[in-house]
């Protein structure tokens, strides 16, 4: 068997393994790394940490370390309370709020969709809202802003189209995305009762509990946060290192914090997330240098039409990413279909953002963190039904999402 078949293989068996061993598949990656390259394309261990993405390390760390603390200082509490102060009792607007603030904050970085779905769900009950329409608006809110140029899932993509030779269109793709789910997001407003809620108004929307409140009056360290926030887009802007700038800030805020909290805001980053990234990308470097990547594109070529591989990958990524990790999933097609990128004939826009789109449609799976979240967040009654309606939506979007983007951006050639 060739070595460049024997590194796919234990990419495939690492990935399933993963899934099915409920394991951090970044984990899984750096021991399968290690072994594939040392004792199977034999490949020192200094070039197995050569590939460590430290560039991408250093970015994610910085700006997920920035938005903690924004989280642990109430600072993105205090915005979801104001945007929903904003909907002045109408109920047709608090699904748009829940969608709109989960995809702010998704923009910035680590999105508030665990506190949005709690509180979008109690809401929705209180005040008569279709719960699928609720959780489904903070899902697609949420992943609609998380491929900014300084979100994890933007600055995961754009590394690997980066790294792979082609040229990244970081605000393209944030564009592509974004827009795909707020017009999703009308679709569903009208198919899941939103209409009915028009002209509805209640005398005041109340929190469900004070802990989903944020402050009245902000305090020096939040309004400190909000200013750093702003630094942040600004480093974007000027190309400054984002994740350097993003530690910079990070390190003057928490001058804020008491004494005694301010070692703890780093126990609290998704250190899951980040290992993920890490050791997926580790992998595809292995897999770059053992060349089983390009042998695997010059049989793929041989497999029909690109344009048809394409679509063939687009259904791929959103039937597994609807089971599995979306980081793992996208961090590890992506490279796979750099091959019949490089010649030219499918716009790499174009892929990559179908690609996406059709991963990140089916994250309101009951199998995935987000819809889960949904599900447990729904009284007991009502959830094996709802359960059901999310199936039935989830296999929907695995028909439709790919050939929808495949058509708007892969076809045109755009």
């Amino acid at each position: 068997m060739p070595v460049e078949l024997i590194v796919i293989v234990a990419l495939v068996v690492m990935f399933v393994g993963s899934i099915l061993l409920n394991l951090n598949m970044g984990l899984a990656a750096f021991v399968t790394a290690f072994v594939v390259a040392v004792y199977i394309a034999g490949m020192s261990a200094k070039e197995v940490f050569a590939g460590f993405p430290a560039n991408m390390f250093i970015n994610l760390f910085g700006i997920t370390f920035l938005l903690g603390i924004a989280h642990e200082n109430k600072t993105m509490d205090w915005l979801v309370t104001k945007f929903i102060g904003l909907t002045r009792g109408r109920l047709a607007l608090l699904p748009w709020v829940f969608f709109a603030v989960s995809a702010i904050t998704a923009t910035l970085g680590p999105a508030v969709a665990p506190l949005m779905i709690g509180m979008a769900l109690t809401l929705a009950e209180k005040y008569k809202i279709n719960p699928l329409l609720a959780g489904a608006m903070v899902v697609h809110g949420s992943q609609g802003g998380s491929f900014s140029p300084i979100a994890p899932f933007g600055v995961l993509i754009n590394s690997l189209v980066e790294s792979s030779g082609l040229t990244p269109s970081p605000y393209l793709l944030y564009t592509q995305v974004l827009l795909a789910h707020i017009l999703l997001a009308a679709v569903i407003f009208v198919l899941f009762g939103g209409i009915k809620l028009v002209g509805q108004k209640a005398v005041n929307i109340d929190l469900p509990s004070a802990d989903m409140a944020g402050p009245e009056k902000l305090q020096p360290g939040q309004i400190a946060t909000l200013v750093g926030i702003l630094l942040l887009v600004v480093a974007v802007v000027l190309h400054i290192h984002i994740g350097i700038a993003a530690l910079a800030i990070g390190l003057v805020l928490l001058l804020f914090l008491p004494r005694g909290e301010r070692q703890r805001s780093l126990t609290k980053m998704p250190w899951g997330v980040i290992v993920i990234i890490s050791g997926v990308l580790t992998y595809v470097s292995v897999m770059q240098s053992a060349g089983a990547i390009s042998w695997l594109g010059e049989h793929i070529n041989n497999l029909g039409s690109p344009l048809w591989i394409a679509l063939l990958m687009c259904f791929l990524v959103a039937i597994i990413t609807a089971f599995a990790s979306t980081f793992g999933t996208i961090g590890i097609l992506i490279p796979l279909s750099v091959p019949f990128l490089l010649s030219g004939e499918i716009s790499t826009a174009g892929l990559v953002g179908a690609m996406v789109i059709s991963a990140v449609m089916t994250d309101i799976s009951p199998f995935s963190t987000y819809g889960a979240l949904v599900l447990a967040s729904a009284r007991e009654e009502i959830r094996e039904r709802l359960m059901s309606r999310m199936l039935v939506y989830m296999g929907v979007l695995v028909v439709l999402a790919p050939i929808v983007s495949w058509l708007v951006l892969v076809v045109p050639g755009w």
